[in-house]
């Protein structure tokens, strides 16, 4: 059993604030590992002593912070944030701090996610006006959702048919709602991502809305199933990834079929996918792009993966973001 697991918490702690010891790393590790264990008086001194470290961390207890807060706390977090406004800092001061000193502060609140959590505990308040260009799509029909501060239907029909248009522009895959067996079409409302927008369209009371996007993806589905494409495909003795992979594909195509010409914007990643010509023989095709890739192996990386993701390559989540591939339309923060 290697040494540092039979240490005393207090040396493990000791050999860790002393740089020279020798077993900082080490400690760190071990540290780190016992956490969530420890009594509140141990967690207290890591905490204070992590804070104090360098941002690696530092990165490291604001994630524990989010899950073991206690206001003693916020001294040093102010400090630290109105020192360096690291952005998993700043989702502790907004998540915590009174609501006076977050609004006094909003222009520092500048990462990607800030002011969509900023908007999860404030946007309910009637003295608070959501500016919407500050959020995505996706994000608008959460918010607005929550807050119970109703969008325009017909806008919210605008930017679900223009994030369609963008999944089939894509060449990357995207996580399903739920796994399709062999032989189950994929229509729109697979898509996790387009399901929540639509949920969160019936969140908001529009119902008009939601039946006519209803009926849209109905015909898309439709039109798949007596297509040509899916009963050559369903001929096809294709091993169950690569079927998958095909599947997708011909959703894309339907779906794009389908928009109105408003939505077909000119977009160099199309030219990938090539509508028009779905092969004849799907053994021997190709398709460009990444969707080569498990068909599920977006939807089910858990959320811990895309947590530690995120942490070790914090550009990560805006990439994430922009694909859909967020886990949990309500999910606070991706701690």
């Amino acid at each position: 059993m290697p040494l540092f697991y039979n240490r005393p918490i207090a040396t493990l702690v000791k050999w860790y604030v002393d740089k020279r010891s020798g077993h900082v790393q080490d400690a760190r590790s071990e540290i780190q590992r016992r956490f969530a264990y420890l009594d509140w008086s141990q967690q207290k001194k890591i905490t204070l002593a992590f804070l104090s470290s360098g941002k690696t961390d530092r990165q490291w207890i604001y994630a524990q912070l989010w899950k073991w807060w206690d206001d003693c706390f916020a001294p040093k977090i102010r400090e630290i944030w109105e020192q360096y406004h690291e952005e998993k800092c700043a989702w502790l001061i907004i998540r915590y701090f009174p609501k006076d000193y977050v609004l006094a502060n909003l222009d520092y609140f500048t990462g990607t996610r800030d002011y969509y959590y900023i908007c999860r505990r404030f946007g309910a308040g009637n003295d608070f006006v959501i500016d919407d260009s500050k959020l995505s799509a996706r994000d608008r029909f959460i918010i607005h959702a929550i807050s119970q501060k109703p969008l325009d239907g017909d806008s919210c029909l605008d930017d679900i048919f223009t994030c369609l248009h963008g999944t089939c522009a894509t060449e990357y895959s995207y996580p399903l709602v739920n796994k399709k067996d062999r032989g189950e079409i994929l229509d729109a409302l697979d898509i996790k991502y387009i399901y929540g927008m639509m949920k969160n369209m019936e969140r908001m009371g529009l119902d008009e809305q939601v039946q006519f996007f209803r009926e849209w993806n109905r015909q898309v589905y439709v039109d798949i199933f007596h297509s040509a494409d899916w009963e050559q495909l369903n001929a096809s003795n294709l091993s169950d990834g690569e079927y998958d992979i095909r599947r997708r594909y011909i959703m894309k195509k339907y779906v794009y079929k389908n928009l109105d010409d408003k939505y077909k914007k000119v977009n160099e990643r199309l030219d990938a996918l090539d509508f028009g010509n779905i092969p004849d023989d799907f053994t021997t095709y190709e398709e460009k792009g990444t969707d080569k890739m498990s068909s599920e192996a977006t939807s089910e990386t858990t959320k811990e993966q895309m947590r530690e993701l995120i942490e070790r390559n914090p550009a990560f989540e805006t990439i994430i973001d922009d694909l859909g591939l967020i886990t949990d339309d309500q999910e606070e923060v991706p701690f």
